[in-house]
């Protein structure tokens, strides 16, 4: 993280260093894909900070918080958002490009998917995947089974994989 433009770097599974910062960010945005204490970083807010939400984890994950904790540490916006439209998203790239910022991802075959879900729903995922479309070749993705999966409201094992 430090690498892309970070002044600190806090392992967000270091509990006890994670508990100890209060009132120290305007701004969080949380892209964390897996199930968390939202209030832990409510707590971390400054005075009228905001923390917006845009990861999405499975449903069996979603993050956990206490109604209580969010009338007693007032004061501090919470608000999520799945996507932009086009607008914003163009606005984004252009962003992006202007300031030279570049995201971290991992290439991956088409046949890596499942294992990269894995490591996704494990928490073991430096970076995002993106998938190589030239390795998709003559495989059909079974579309609407592949999304259950992702959103952890499909049982079937067979969910995500593919045809040939």
């Amino acid at each position: 993280m430090l690498k892309l433009g970070a002044k600190e770097f806090i392992d967000a599974k270091d509990s006890a260093k994670m508990a100890s910062i209060k009132d120290r960010f305007d701004f969080i945005i949380s892209t964390i894909p897996y199930h968390y204490d939202i209030n832990m970083y409510q707590k971390m807010l400054k005075m009228h900070g905001e923390m917006a939400i845009v990861g999405l984890p499975a449903n069996k994950d979603n993050p956990s918080f206490n109604a209580n904790a969010f009338i007693w540490n007032f004061r501090r916006k919470i608000y999520s958002s799945l996507i932009g439209g086009i607008k914003e998203t163009q606005e984004m790239l252009d962003f992006s490009v202007k300031n030279n910022i570049y995201p971290e991802v991992e290439m991956m075959a088409i046949d890596a998917l499942d294992s990269a879900y894995q490591k996704v729903a494990r928490g073991e995922a430096k970076f995002r995947y993106v998938i190589d479309m030239k390795t998709l070749k003559s495989k059909i993705l079974i579309k609407d089974c592949l999304l259950r999966a992702f959103a952890g409201v499909c049982k079937n094992e067979d969910c995500g994989r593919f045809l040939t």
